[in-house]
């Protein structure tokens, strides 16, 4: 290890080593996942956390569901596949609306259904959506960007937005359905 400006660095001459854990690190939380059932893959992970999916639905401490599923708890209630998803954390008790968001993100990447739900998710819920909170957790999952655009997409009201997103127009049909009418 070596100090640069304040911070620690792995020593380049050990790469190798820092290899070795990423990969060991890994195993452990496919060892992990398939332990909890046969059929589960890691789809996301950093460090020991990790996000898997499973065609089953697993109880056991430190999985907390995740996914399209929860948006229902949201007032976003989907039809959604036989996929379960599941994110493992040795340091959290619960989830937030926030990190649900990000997940669905993480799960699906560029998914405009994943953009046009979580944004009704967000807008349903603004009194408790803490968008510091998103900006802060979405460094974790490489999702900075894609936070600061769904941000700047909210806010604006559809007037800015990126690649990707959908019309606004397209959201309002959609947040009718949901009994969204603020938008």
């Amino acid at each position: 290890m070596r100090k640069e400006k304040g911070s620690y660095l792995l020593n380049d001459q050990h790469i190798e080593v820092y290899v070795f854990i990423g990969e060991f690190q890994a195993h452990m939380n496919m060892k992990m996942a398939r332990e909890s059932d046969p059929c589960a893959i890691v789809i996301w992970e950093n460090l020991d956390e990790f996000i898997m999916e499973t065609p089953n639905p697993v109880i056991k401490n430190k999985f907390y569901a995740t996914g399209h599923r929860l948006l229902g708890q949201y007032g976003i209630p989907l039809i959604t596949d036989n996929q379960f998803h599941y994110f493992h954390s040795p340091y959290k008790n619960d989830l937030r609306l926030e990190d649900l968001c990000l997940h669905v993100f993480t799960i699906n990447p560029l998914s405009i259904r994943a953009i046009i739900y979580v944004s009704l998710a967000i807008i349903k819920n603004k009194s408790k959506w803490d968008w510091k909170y998103l900006e802060f957790e979405s460094r974790t999952y490489q999702l900075d960007d894609m936070a600061r655009r769904l941000r700047i997409y909210i806010e604006s009201k559809g007037k800015v937005r990126s690649r990707g997103f959908p019309s606004w127009n397209e959201l309002k049909d959609k947040a009718e359905g949901y009994d969204i009418y603020e938008i």
